[in-house]
Formats: structure tokens, sequence, C-alpha cells
């Protein structure tokens, strides 16, 4: 490996890493759609082991994009979803066994498609969490006050 790919790995790796929901399915359809353009090079190339590999990679990433789809909300979009994915996967798998290029290309406009819908939805937000707040208490010898932190409860005379 050089150091190009090294330091290009351990950049994607830390995006993925930082990014939000949004931006981890965006990389998602950048890498499937990396894979299948890599794939139909080596197609044209004639290099098997090449294509094969990206059209693995490609598969892969499907399968990972079918796989995290709720289905408990948006039960016909995900629908939709799980459908082109299906469909993507066997226009890989028919270029493959074909060795042609339209159905690779057929796959990858689906993701492209898809891929500019992903571009306009923007990330979450996810909320800032407090710090919880200071479960100190001053001490007052003597005053038999209690206090509760969670579910434990302490008198202030057994703390001292």
């Amino acid at each position: 490996m050089t150091n190009y790919s090294r330091a290009r790995d351990e950049y994607l790796e830390s995006e993925v890493l930082s990014a939000g929901p949004v931006r981890r399915v965006q990389l998602l359809y950048e890498g499937a759609i990396d894979a299948i353009v890599k794939a139909r090079l080596s197609l044209a190339a004639k290099d098997i082991p090449a294509r094969a590999a990206q059209v693995n990679k490609a598969l892969d990433i499907l399968g990972e994009l079918a796989l995290s789809l709720d289905h408990s909300s948006g039960a016909s979009m995900s629908k939709e979803l799980v459908e082109l994915y299906d469909y993507a996967q066997r226009r890989l798998i028919d270029g493959t066994s074909t060795q042609t290029d339209k159905p690779f290309a057929e796959a990858e406009q689906v993701l492209k498609t898809l891929q500019d819908a992903w571009k306009s939805i923007p990330e979450i937000e996810t909320p800032s969490i407090p710090a919880p707040p200071s479960h100190r208490v001053p001490r007052d010898y003597g005053s038999g006050d209690t206090f509760s932190v969670g579910s434990v409860g302490a008198g202030i005379d057994q703390l001292a």
C-alpha cells in the first residue's frame, strides 16, 4: 500500500467515524458508486480479479444500506429503497455474468439518483448533552437534612 493510499484510507476512516448518520449514508453511496466505476474500468481492461473485487465491494455496501433501513418508520420508503438496492445488486451480478457494461451503468445510475436525493437532506443535529449537575453537597454538620442522588438517599450526618 502506498503512502497516498494509506493516508487516504486514514482520512476516510476519520471522516466516517466523525460523520453524522446522513453523512454516513452519503459516504456509503460514494463508496458504492466509486466501486462500480472501478468495476467498469476493470471490465474494459479485462482485469477480471479487479472487477470482481470492486463488484463485491459494491454488493457489500448495498447489502449494508439495505440492512440499515428502519422498517418501523417510513415503511413504504424503506420498502422502495430495498427494491432499488436489490435491483442494483441484480444488475451488478448480471454485468458480471455477461461481462457487459450496460448493467453496471444502470446500477451506477440508480445509485447516483439516490445519492443526489441524499445530498439534499440536511444532517441531523444531535443535541448536545449538558453536563450532569454537580452532586456535591455542602457539609452542614448536625442539621439532619437528607438528600437524594438518583435512587440513593442518605442523611447528611451519614456522609460526614
